[in-house]
């Protein structure tokens, strides 16, 4: 509890952080002496927060999307899985294509949002690219503590299949 508490100190401090990083700025107008107010947004990098206090944060109900947590979503058998259910195992190895998707693996092992961020150009290869994804069965990704947490994962799928 006490880290969770020191967790949430440290990102209110990092919200603090940024709202400090808008900076006002005062110019005078040629001639009139009046200032105007200029916001200027500075970049703000919160060194003192890690990526394993960030981690920390995870308790029940959290909606965080981690995009590199410690340890990383991943298809279970992925070569195996695509090889055996890829109904376009057999398509040309001359005209060879690739689908690259993303999608956000849950803490129960399913996969949702998937899109595609790059498609093969060929509909039947996309579409097959996306039941073949959101089919298959996913070991979710974990924070430092060895707890599963929500994060991104991007698969390249090839036909035909390696």
């Amino acid at each position: 509890m006490k880290n969770l508490l020191i967790v949430n100190v440290k990102k209110i401090m990092l919200t603090a952080m940024i709202v400090w990083g808008l900076t006002v700025s005062s110019a005078c107008n040629s001639g009139n002496g009046k200032a105007n107010a200029t916001a200027e947004v500075k970049e703000s990098v919160a060194s003192d927060l890690t990526l394993s206090e960030m981690n920390e944060s995870t308790v029940a109900g959290d909606t965080t999307v981690y995009d590199a947590p410690a340890g990383t979503p991943e298809l279970l058998n992925a070569i195996e899985y695509f090889r055996q259910n890829n109904q376009f195992k057999d398509w040309d190895k001359k005209n060879a294509k690739n689908v690259i998707l993303q999608g956000i693996v849950e803490m129960d092992s399913t996969i949702t949002r998937v899109k595609i961020l790059r498609p093969s150009n060929v509909k039947e290869l996309d579409d097959e690219a996306l039941r073949l994804i959101q089919s298959g069965k996913y070991a979710p990704g974990k924070n430092e503590q060895g707890k599963d947490v929500r994060s991104k994962i991007t698969i390249s799928v090839n036909f035909p299949a390696l």
